[in-house]
């Protein structure tokens, strides 16, 4: 099926912006599914993005080739994230592609991912061991845990109340709203420092939140664990 034009697709995303109708009334005015017209807005308030996505069904026919491959790198490590994955299997075979495609890859040949059973392997019951080995000669009071979390300020509230039989309607933030994260640490003896920014958090982001903020804070004998 022939992508959307980006024309139409402009004209869906302001005719919403002028609230001149419903979801359900803009796709059937411009005769398109419903569950386009949902797909194109949430893409637009998350991106600011209405082209067409580009197709990816080449990668089927690149990777179908190497699926033993791919299910001996998954049974060998189960718990291989999808970079992992994606440099392992370009090692192995010279074929590199997006994680985007090695997932719906993985879902097509039924490797979902799961959360993992509580019985570990060897491998990570000797990982455990020999973490807690080290953590246990560490006096509390010298542990100090580092976390980073992140919010969106377009969120709103997913619930509302209404009359018995009459639909909820709420206001949401139509723009994607800024994303701000925050880097903290904390001890037996209280908050740390923390550090917030806008976007996400990045490798240079964390230098500088350690050079900055948590080690000036620290003492001798200190030992920071990463959550």
């Amino acid at each position: 099926m022939k992508p959307y034009s980006i024309d139409l697709r402009q004209k869906i995303i302001e005719a919403y912006q002028n609230q001149e109708g419903s979801q359900r009334q803009l796709a059937k005015r411009f005769k398109v599914s419903l569950s386009f017209t949902q797909k194109l807005l949430k893409r637009y308030r998350e991106t600011n993005e209405i082209e067409p996505r580009k197709s990816g069904k080449g990668f089927i026919a690149r990777l179908e080739q190497h699926t033993q491959v791919v299910e001996k790198l998954v049974a060998d490590n189960n718990d291989i994230t999808l970079e992992e994955l994606q440099n392992s299997l370009e090692l192995e075979t010279g074929v590199k592609l997006s994680i985007s495609n090695i997932c719906r890859f993985l879902q097509r040949k039924k490797l979902t991912r799961k959360k993992a059973s509580q019985a570990a392997t060897e491998r990570v019951q000797g990982l455990r061991f020999n973490y807690w080995k080290q953590v246990k000669k560490v006096d509390m009071e010298n542990l100090v845990f580092i976390d980073e979390m992140g919010a969106n300020l377009a969120l709103a509230r997913r619930y509302a109340r209404s009359l018995q039989g009459t639909r909820a309607y709420s206001q949401q933030p139509f723009y994607p709203g800024q994303h701000l994260s925050l880097i903290g640490a904390i001890a037996l003896k209280g908050f740390i420092g923390g550090m917030t920014l806008e976007g996400g958090t990045n490798g240079i982001a964390f230098q500088v939140f350690l050079d900055k903020v948590l080690l000036p804070q620290l003492w001798p004998g200190a030992c920071v664990v990463m959550t």
